[in-house]
């Protein structure tokens, strides 16, 4: 399976690095929306996420290139910040093997992260059951405030923190939100930056739940 950017500009926050953390310190967010700009940024983001819907289906239904390489997730083990609400006390992507994975990177300040959270929690409920699971890795600068943030939002989803190692190995993550689509064989098989839109986050998880391997 080729492994697919999408990139949705608009509707993300541009974090900067901090020493060897790489934490992620400011946002950049809705900087030019105003009762003046709203019609054209409207226009431009109904354009941008039906390009983005054309290049998910693309992604999942036209026949793989023979010459792609599959990108393998990289692996990390990190304990987990909401264990009661998860049921889970530590994180190791290798051992999610057949299941599907979210990994989605996000903070608690940033707007579009803060915005996409509650569909995540809401379709995570209904496919938990499916061997499905969604990883939220925060990137705030401290632990300070995440755990009541996930209590506030009712994330009953493994949510970890980001280490300097899984920020490099994921490219990064200069911008936030980000989230990677992991097959159930471990294969990054779609990698979405920005707000992930409702249709984009069904249709993919859905399409990876339905194959027999990742």
């Amino acid at each position: 399976m080729q492994k697919i950017k999408l990139q949705s500009s608009f509707i993300m926050g541009r974090p900067k690095a901090s020493g060897s953390e790489a934490a992620v310190t400011a946002a950049k967010f809705g900087r030019n929306w105003n009762s003046a700009t709203a019609p054209a940024i409207k226009r431009a983001l109904i354009m941008m996420f039906s390009i983005a819907l054309v290049m998910v289906f693309s992604t999942f239904l036209l026949p793989k290139n023979s010459n792609a390489k599959d990108t393998v997730a990289p692996n990390f083990s990190l304990k987990v910040l909401n264990p009661n609400s998860s049921g889970y006390k530590n994180i190791s992507l290798n051992a999610l093997k057949g299941k599907v994975v979210i990994v989605n990177f996000w903070a608690t300040w940033c707007p579009p992260c803060r915005a996409e959270i509650p569909n995540l929690v809401s379709f995570y409920n209904k496919n938990k059951s499916k061997n499905f699971v969604i990883v939220g890795v925060n990137v705030n600068v401290t632990k300070g405030g995440v755990r009541q943030f996930i209590h506030q939002y009712k994330i009953n989803y493994p949510v970890v923190y980001a280490t300097s190692k899984v920020l490099s190995e994921y490219g990064g993550i200069s911008e936030i939100p980000q989230t990677f689509f992991v097959s159930k064989n471990g294969i990054i098989a779609l990698h979405w930056t920005g707000l992930l839109p409702k249709y984009a986050l069904a249709i993919a998880s859905k399409h990876l739940l339905n194959k027999a391997k990742g």
